[in-house]
C-alpha cells in the first residue's frame, strides 16, 4: 500500500496505539511493550522541526480543544512519544517527501485518524494510532521493542482489536448500565 502511494518505507508497519489502563493483566501478557507518554497540557511546549521550523504546544492545543477527554490525552501522549529525542519519529515523518512534496506538514498529521474523524469522539479515539514503517524509524523502534515477528512485547492483531473494544468499553462505559 505504500509502495502504491509512493512512500518510502521500511518492510512493516508497527502500529502505536494508547490506553488508559495497563493492558497486559487484561490480555494475559506479561511481555507486552508498554511505554509511558506525558499526556497532560501541551501548554508552553515547542516541537522543532530541522528546516520546517518550530509548532508550539499552545497551538496544537487550540486544534484539540473540542476532542473529548481520552481523545486529546491520546493525541498528546503519541505526539510525546514520536517526538521523544531518541526515537524522534515524527520528525523523520516531516523530513520526508512523496513525489517532490512533503509527506505531512503539520506534527498533528503524524497521528493517524485524526483527519479520518475530524470531529473525533470517545468512541473514535480508540482508533487514532502512529504507523511506524520508514527504515530509519523501525530501526529507532528495535532500540525499545522487539519488532521481530511473534515477538511477545507486540500485539497480535486479533488481540489488538479486541483491546481497542475494551478501550472503548472503559472510555464511555459500554456494556454498564447509563443513567
Amino acid at each position: 500500500m505504500l509502495d502504491e502511494r509512493g512512500v518510502d518505507h521500511g518492510e512493516k508497519i508497527i502500529k502505536v496505539y494508547t490506553s488508559p489502563f495497563d493492558p497486559r493483566p487484561r490480555l494475559g501478557n506479561p511481555n507486552l511493550k508498554v511505554v509511558l507518554a506525558d499526556d497532560s497540557t501541551l501548554l508552553g511546549t515547542k516541537f522543532e522541526y530541522d528546516g520546517r521550523g518550530k509548532f508550539l504546544g499552545d497551538e496544537i492545543e487550540k486544534r484539540i480543544a473540542n476532542l473529548g477527554t481520552f481523545p486529546a490525552r491520546s493525541v498528546r501522549g503519541l505526539l510525546r512519544f514520536s517526538n521523544r529525542e531518541d526515537l524522534r519519529f515524527c520528525q523523520t515523518g516531516m523530513e520526508m517527501k512523496k513525489g517532490g512534496d512533503w509527506l505531512i506538514s503539520h506534527p498533528l498529521e503524524d497521528i493517524d485518524g485524526l483527519s479520518t474523524y475530524p470531529l473525533l469522539t470517545d468512541i473514535k479515539s480508540a482508533t487514532v494510532h502512529l504507523d511506524i514503517f520508514n527504515a530509519t524509524s523501525l530501526r529507532r523502534l528495535s532500540r525499545i521493542l522487539n519488532i521481530s515477528k511473534g515477538s511477545s512485547e507486540m500485539l497480535d492483531p486479533k488481540l489488538g482489536i479486541k483491546l481497542k473494544r475494551d478501550i472503548q468499553k472503559e472510555v464511555l462505559g459500554l456494556g454498564q448500565e447509563r443513567r
